[in-house]
């Protein structure tokens, strides 16, 4: 997968509704995922784990205002700005995963609690995923809302990431170490049927 693979779809697939490039290399860059301003119809898209992917992308993507929910876990070099122009562009938003990306902070929390206190009573709820993310847990009582829920499961599984994109190599305090990945193993047993991250995520979260 790379950037002349998402203008082919864009150009090829213009009504298309639901995407999932996720976890496709270091070969989907902000060019390519820019494109996808041609599919006026995306509601559901999954770029998780894309390393070359930051927060010009996701600004340009909003001004669709028809994506509904975004999946876009483990991405280092995203921050609030990808989750406030989603919040606040998209206004049928109701999931937006963001496990493991430390970037993302409580503005993101605050931009969706303003966003929501501006939805009909019946509107549709907004669920943020934030585990591992740079927002505490301990904030969760001052940002209810009947219209609001917040996850703070990680859902990130490490072992997806590039390690250039998740390890420091100058052995200071912060970011990923090897350490962190040990409960995940190797990638392949993100295939079995008793990953606990891949059953959680089949039964509670899809």
């Amino acid at each position: 997968m790379n950037d002349d693979a998402t203008r082919i779809i864009s150009q090829s697939c213009s009504q298309l509704k639901s995407l999932d490039i996720s976890a496709c290399g270091a070969h989907v860059t902000d060019v390519g995922l820019k494109y996808l301003k041609n599919c006026i119809n995306l509601t559901k898209l999954d770029v998780s784990y894309l390393e070359n992917i930051s927060d010009d992308s996701f600004q340009a993507l909003a001004t669709l205002g028809s994506l509904e929910e975004v999946f876009c876990k483990g991405m280092m070099s995203i921050s609030d700005a990808t989750c406030v122009s989603l919040i606040n562009l998209c206004s049928g938003l109701v999931k937006l995963d963001v496990s493991g990306c430390l970037e993302v902070t409580v503005k993101s929390v605050q931009a969706a609690l303003v966003e929501v206190q501006g939805r009909p009573d019946t509107g549709p709820r907004l669920e943020l995923v934030l585990g591992g993310t740079s927002f505490a847990p301990m904030q969760l009582e001052r940002y209810a809302h009947p219209l609001l829920h917040i996850c703070t499961f990680n859902l990130c599984r490490y072992n997806l990431m590039s390690f250039d994109m998740c390890l420091e190599d100058d052995g200071e305090q912060g970011g990923f170490h090897d350490s962190d990945f040990e409960q995940f193993g190797d990638s392949d047993d993100a295939m079995f049927e008793d990953d606990p991250v891949m059953k959680f995520e089949q039964n509670w979260v899809s």
